[in-house]
């Protein structure tokens, strides 16, 4: 499967869990970020790949139809175990992180050669290296201060 198609199956998935959750193209359209055609469009040319029709469309709304009904349970549960299951790979992998923002030569200087020893004492952190020019630390104004006196 190509990027793309895998990109047009997920939003199909959720354009259809959406769709079915709402009753309604317009309602979808705000949640989803689109406009009311574009997800009328989307709704149409997976009915035509599919072959069936999906939803009836109604004066206000749309109702499923036996064809609809059935992708849509499917896709609330396809995108209900795809969020568990990133949520606990998120919430295994998520570390904490250390932001250190300095200057330049205090970092080349004196910061990174002791570096490894604090990623040896401490595997489980993660160090995110900032370095500015941005000017004299102590002058009022400047979004960060220095350590050292």
């Amino acid at each position: 499967m190509t990027p793309n198609q895998a990109d047009y199956l997920l939003r199909s998935l959720r354009l259809i869990e959406t769709v079915g959750r709402c009753g309604s193209f317009s309602t979808a359209a705000l949640e989803l970020g689109m406009t009311q055609p574009a997800v009328s469009q989307q709704v149409a040319q997976l009915e035509k790949l599919l072959g069936v029709v999906l939803f009836e469309r109604r004066h206000r709304g749309v109702s499923a139809t036996r064809y609809g009904q059935m992708l849509h349970t499917t896709t609330t549960n396809v995108l209900t175990q795809l969020y568990g299951t990133m949520e606990i790979i998120h919430g295994s992998s998520s570390r904490e992180t250390l932001t250190i923002l300095t200057d330049y030569g205090f970092a080349a200087n004196w910061l990174l050669p002791r570096l490894s020893d604090f990623e040896e004492k401490h595997p489980d952190i993660d160090v995110s290296l900032l370095t500015t020019q941005a000017g004299d630390p102590q002058k009022p104004g400047n979004f960060w201060r220095s350590g050292l006196a």
